[in-house]
């Protein structure tokens, strides 16, 4: 028993250093980020996703606070080819190859962000060729509604 407690021990360990967390962020200089924040009527579920109860709710709810943010990279360099978006629920949102027109990010209703119906931090990942991982920009929004880009407090919603 104690063997196979030493050998999960060093096979955790040969992994522990392949996390997302290694990469390191993108400099502040080197991206551009655009909010749109509107508002929008959040549309009806369909009948098999929900009740009748929830469905009237929902039409009497007007416009609410809806989000979308539009990265631009500057300072790109030839190594960087790829993009990939990541959320904090494991969903890839985007995941294609860099342009020259800001990528749109529609991260969605505030409410539901702010309640973690749907993800709140996002993870935009910039990547070579071979998929390998260069740096990367984080977009979180927290429950009282504070906006961070890498970590670092830029506003409140």
């Amino acid at each position: 028993m104690r063997g196979l407690a030493i050998v999960l021990f060093i096979f955790s360990g040969l992994f522990a250093g392949n996390t997302q967390t290694d990469i390191p962020l993108r400099a502040e200089e080197d991206y551009e980020l655009k909010i749109d924040y509107n508002f929008k009527k959040k549309p009806v579920p369909s009948i098999q996703e929900t009740n009748y109860a929830l469905i009237q709710e929902r039409n009497n709810i007007s416009l609410l606070p809806h989000l979308t943010v539009f990265v631009s990279l500057k300072n790109k360099t030839d190594e960087e080819f790829r993009i990939r978006v990541v959320d904090n629920k494991g969903k890839i949102n985007h995941s294609g190859k860099i342009k020259d027109v800001p990528l749109e990010l529609v991260l969605g209703y505030m409410v539901d962000i702010k309640e973690k119906v749907t993800a709140n931090r996002w993870e935009v990942i910039i990547l070579t060729k071979k998929k390998a991982p260069i740096n990367k920009i984080v977009l979180e929004i927290t429950k009282d509604g504070l906006f961070y880009v890498n970590e670092i407090e830029s506003g409140k919603f």
